[in-house]
């Protein structure tokens, strides 16, 4: 890795899948595909969580199924 590279990179919390990634995650921005976001692991992030689902027609994770699992989200 060069210096430039050194500047901006940050230590290896260990984590490997979206699951894992998702556990007390304040934001998830997704733009990949339909249903990749499990309501399962949307209840593992923070109280209150930014989620913002752009895959396009069908969102990573539907409406309904935030408000399953959070009262409160954006």
């Amino acid at each position: 890795m060069n210096e430039f590279k050194e500047a901006v990179a940050c230590k290896d919390n260990g984590k490997r899948t979206l699951a894992e990634a998702c556990e007390g995650a304040d934001v998830f921005i997704g733009v990949s595909v339909a249903n990749a976001l499990k309501k399962e692991w949307v209840a593992t992030m923070s109280e209150c969580p930014v989620v913002l689902a752009l895959a396009n027609p069908v969102p990573e994770i539907s409406l309904a199924e935030l408000q399953e699992v959070k009262q409160r989200f954006i």
